[in-house]
């Protein structure tokens, strides 16, 4: 069995999933990589990473932002029953403990490692596909550990894209593919001929994605519901200019107000995620935020605690913020983890503009899913504003008597 880890910033995820496989087979084989692993290397010494990989339960460890040819390389060992304690970028228990061995950076080519569908059954493909068409991403926001992790900023030609896309058409039965590119519409001239290229080829499925506001016009837009674009999910982090200049973020709150009321006129559903807590955020901040989610009005929003990444720019220059701690317990001159928690719960309970979405078991995907289902997108958003009402109901009792008089 092997686990993923591209969602986890912390061990306990993990951890279950290992131990729900173990109380099932005792004998299996349990791998685990990606995303969290690969960090692991850089913020942990030789003995502590030891410790960490005992804590976690598997048996093998594959390190690296690219680990499939080394995971092909274990699976292989495992299947013909050759030792496997040779592979670089892995790690194994021992009769001493773990042993990790030399960490080589993969770089698997996009163009040469295509999706092949024809070795998937059609039902087991269902209606729902992800496609990928870009590694890594070219910007550096001071929160995300991302472009360290996953090095240059790889893209797929738009003939590799239509190969993709004319292969999931082939299948029959899919109705939305979601492109998970961090920056699917950069550089914005590939986008453009991308989208009409889908124009022209008539796939009829619909598609959502990621979208970087301050490189979308209005043509693009347009191109985007013309292809079938469902909805966008817009990085807006904080409605605070001084937050995004402290992000290193090039969109501003304007960029983000042009395209939700675009996308507004043309159909296409509006997801803004922000952030709360970030180093300078403060009353002031958050409050601009609140007052940009108001004003905009995205479709849904969510809010959450600024993750302290050990690897990302912004933590690497803690000393300027008196930062100390990381991951979701963190304090800085301006606000700490508990407060920032706060004010989360104030945006659920302030913002009146914009529809609060679930995070955990619910996402944006669960909106188009439910729509290939038959529900319409206003009993979703009305199933989802009584769900909230009641949530707030339960916010408002838990605390204070006078809970209601802060936050509103």
């Amino acid at each position: 069995v092997a686990i993923t880890t591209t969602v986890y910033v912390t061990p306990q995820p993990i951890m279950e999933i290992v131990e729900s496989v173990r109380q099932q087979s005792k004998n299996t084989t349990v791998i685990v990589g990606g995303p969290y692993l690969a960090d692991l290397p850089k913020i942990l010494d030789e003995a502590a990473l030891a410790e960490h990989l005992e804590m976690l339960g598997a048996d093998i460890y594959i390190f690296g932002a690219e680990g499939e040819e080394t995971l092909v390389k274990v699976i292989s060992a495992l299947k013909l029953g050759e030792d496997y304690r040779h592979i670089d970028s892995i790690g194994y228990n021992t009769e001493n403990g773990f042993k990790i061995n030399r960490i080589v950076p993969e770089g698997n080519n996009l163009e040469d490692n295509m999706v092949d569908y024809s070795l998937f059954d059609k039902k087991d493909i269902g209606e729902f596909v992800t496609v990928r068409t870009a590694k890594s991403c070219p910007f550096a926001c001071a929160f995300c550990g991302f472009p360290e992790r996953a090095g240059k900023y790889k893209y797929l030609p738009v003939d590799y894209v239509e190969k993709e896309l004319d292969a999931i058409r082939d299948i029959g039965g899919v109705t939305t593919i979601t492109f998970i590119d961090d920056t699917f519409n950069v550089p914005k001239g590939r986008f453009k001929d991308m989208l009409r290229m889908m124009i022209k080829n008539d796939y009829q499925f619909r598609w959502n994605s990621y979208l970087r506001s301050d490189h979308v016009d209005d043509e693009a837009l347009e191109l985007m519901a013309a292809s079938g674009c469902d909805g966008v999910f817009l990085g807006v982090e904080s409605g605070s200019t001084d937050i995004l200049v402290n992000m290193a973020k090039n969109s501003r709150p304007e960029h983000y107000r042009r395209v939700i009321k675009k996308c507004r006129e043309l159909g296409i559903i509006t997801y803004a995620s922000v952030i709360i807590g970030f180093p300078g955020e403060d009353r002031r901040t958050v409050q601009e935020s609140i007052d940009f989610l108001n004003e905009a009005k995205p479709d849904f929003f969510r809010a959450q605690v600024w993750y302290a990444g050990p690897i990302t720019p912004i933590y690497k220059k803690g000393q300027d913020y008196d930062l100390s701690g990381q991951a979701f317990q963190w304090r800085h001159k301006t606000m700490d983890s508990m407060e920032a928690a706060y004010y989360v719960e104030k945006m659920f309970l302030c913002v009146t503009g914009s529809t609060w979405l679930p995070q955990n078991g619910f996402e944006p995907w669960s909106l188009y899913y439910l729509q290939r289902k038959g529900m319409t997108l206003s009993k979703i958003r009305s199933y989802l504003e009584y769900f909230n009402d009641g949530l707030k109901q339960k916010l408002l009792s838990k605390n204070s008597p006078d809970v209601g008089r802060v936050f509103y």
